[in-house]
């Protein structure tokens, strides 16, 4: 059998990656096609047609979080939908995703929606250029996967 170099499991793997259920409690996924690039465990909006969906935007409707699935292969790290793909978007329930600076447990969940490398992570600030309360935070963390409950689509964005 060949040795691959360099490679392995380690004592200290990943406690999640973005974009993965966080537990087997209810949930709601609905199904749109992918109008721009988007990573998995990023927050969405409402794209140009009703069955589209495109990184969360100041301007559009939140419809939820992009899930990860095994059905994509990651290049280089890159786990992203393509142009065209179908997107199980997590409209209700519990995601890993990952935050952008410091949240705290039961704190309000907001989407980033400036463009740029952190369009469509959460964040504690509602401040410009987020959006929401899209949900709550069910763990603590900076600048880490956190668990984010997602309420968005029961009582509106």
């Amino acid at each position: 059998m060949a040795q691959v170099q360099g490679q392995g499991y380690g004592y200290a793997l990943d406690k999640a990656q973005a974009g993965q259920k966080f537990d087997l409690s209810t949930d709601i996924v609905d199904s749109y096609a992918a109008q721009t690039a988007i990573a998995f465990g990023r927050g969405v909006s409402q794209g140009t047609a009703a069955n589209q969906v495109n990184l969360a935007a100041a301007a559009g409707t939140f419809l939820g979080v992009a899930l990860f699935t095994h059905a994509k292969e990651q290049v280089s790290g890159a786990a992203a939908y393509a142009i065209g793909d179908a997107v199980s978007v997590l409209t209700f329930g519990k995601v890993w995703g990952e935050a952008v600076g410091a949240v705290t447990k039961e704190a309000d969940a907001y989407v980033i929606t400036t463009v740029g490398a952190t369009q469509g992570k959460f964040t504690a600030s509602s401040g410009s250029g987020a959006l929401g309360p899209v949900g709550r935070f069910k763990s603590a963390g900076t600048d880490t996967l956190v668990i984010v409950e997602i309420t968005a689509a029961l009582r509106g964005a």
